[in-house]
């Protein structure tokens, strides 16, 4: 997978790859791919096609959606949004204690209801929304 192809362009993109990086004890250059840190492994990954969200071994203990604000804005990708956390609750890779977080625009009003997740807690930080969902009945 080319480098960058998961992360929005831009300042703040480069400040949180950055950021994670450094948490997981991971070359900023190189993409966060299969990156090992904080007793586990790192998945970096487009989600256009939420079939294409890989199964793995082990479950996932955080999910990470922060999509581009201007999919929060368009039908087609609220569904890919949705889709997304759809096949994470479905495929069974996200651990029982498990969390997804979801980055939206806050004015989006985007809070999307997904069987199998339950959000836990929304925050709100300057233009962005970030919700939490866990494991549940929905």
């Amino acid at each position: 997978m080319p480098r960058d192809r998961g992360v929005e362009p831009g300042r703040r993109a480069r400040a949180v790859r950055g950021g994670l990086s450094r948490r997981l004890r991971h070359d900023p250059e190189e993409p966060l791919r299969g990156g090992r840190g904080i007793g586990g492994g790192v998945v970096h990954a487009r989600v256009e096609d939420p079939q294409a969200i890989p199964r793995g071994e082990a479950s996932w203990d955080e999910v990470l959606f922060d999509p581009p604000f201007a999919w929060c804005g368009s039908t087609e990708g609220r569904t890919i949004i949705s889709e997304a956390l759809q096949r994470v609750a479905q495929v069974g890779v996200l651990a029982a204690e498990g969390r997804v977080w979801l980055r939206v625009e806050r004015r989006s009003g985007l809070r999307p209801e997904v069987p199998g997740l339950v959000l836990g807690d929304e925050r709100s930080y300057g233009d962005s929304l970030v919700l939490r969902y866990e494991r549940g009945a929905a």
